[in-house]
């Protein structure tokens, strides 16, 4: 969309990883006080994720990371909103924007799917509840799987071909014991640096 107007440049990159950045940053503002949230906590939680230095970093370069994370979040309020509204329409909207994520990074089928396991914890499990939780789930699967099939192959895309999930996967069916080592070493790395990121500087 940024290259439309006058072809492809990196500037034109560069200015959409920018507004990814700004909208992710509204949305997750956005997110807290459809949780209602307070302003001024919502606040401080916004700025929390404004002023991380990889989220800035990241918004000034070409990686998916930030527009993936500004997708996810924006699902996540419209999903959020048609859970307090009831809302068709907000469910509609997030169920776009999740299929957004999840074609961005698959990982992003993770929202659909914990909106249908929220939505069956607060609702209970009846056909009405079932469908309305199974739907936007199954709905990005299938279009993740038809652009797999039908889409990737006509620009050569290998689609979902993840290298280190494919190492891990060959490494559990082979019964490789050094790779459950390696997956604690990264667990402690991720939480260690989740744990930096709460700190209040």
């Amino acid at each position: 969309l940024f290259c439309l107007p006058f072809g492809f440049s990196f500037l034109a990159l560069h200015i959409s990883s920018v507004v990814m950045g700004a909208i992710g940053i509204g949305a997750t503002y956005a997110l807290f006080r459809e949780c209602r949230i307070s302003a001024v906590w919502a606040l401080l939680g916004t700025a929390t994720v404004a002023f991380n230095p990889l989220y800035f970093h990241l918004s000034c370069i070409f990686m998916t990371d930030v527009p993936f994370y500004a997708m996810s979040v924006l699902s996540a309020v419209y999903f959020v909103r048609s859970f307090n509204e009831t809302s068709r329409q907000s469910l509609f909207i997030a169920t776009v924007l999740g299929i957004a994520a999840t074609l961005i990074r698959q990982v992003g089928i993770l929202v659909p799917v914990s909106w249908g396991m929220a939505t069956l914890w607060h609702f209970g499990i009846s056909r009405r509840t079932l469908t309305k939780a199974v739907l936007p789930a199954a709905t990005t699967l299938v279009v993740l799987l038809l652009y797999q099939v039908l889409v990737a192959p006509l620009f050569g895309i290998l689609g979902v071909d993840n290298p280190r999930l494919r190492h891990i996967a060959m490494a559990v069916i082979h019964g490789s014991v050094h790779i459950y080592t390696d997956l604690l070493l990264e667990a402690h790395a991720i939480i260690l640096y989740a744990g930096f990121f709460l700190l209040p500087f």
